[in-house]
């Protein structure tokens, strides 16, 4: 049941930043240390196409108006 609800979570939020996110945890394995991954993340493709995503603006757009954002994928 708390996979399945984390799960759920995961997958409300923006495929872009889901791509980003898992990009950016596989590779950050290879890294010595958080803050050496941390500074990684902005080479790292996924996360660039998400912070560039229509995605990227609709999060804070969808908390600011107090309503459920509505992610495009792009």
């Amino acid at each position: 049941d708390a996979v399945d609800a984390w799960c759920g979570k995961i997958l409300a939020g923006a495929p872009t930043a889901i791509q980003a996110s898992k990009e950016a945890m596989l590779k950050g394995l290879d890294e010595p240390d958080l803050a050496t991954a941390m500074r990684a993340q902005e080479s790292y493709p996924a996360f660039a196409r998400w912070r560039r995503s229509d995605d990227a603006k609709e999060g804070p757009r969808a908390f600011a108006e107090k309503r459920p954002p509505r992610w495009t994928g792009r």
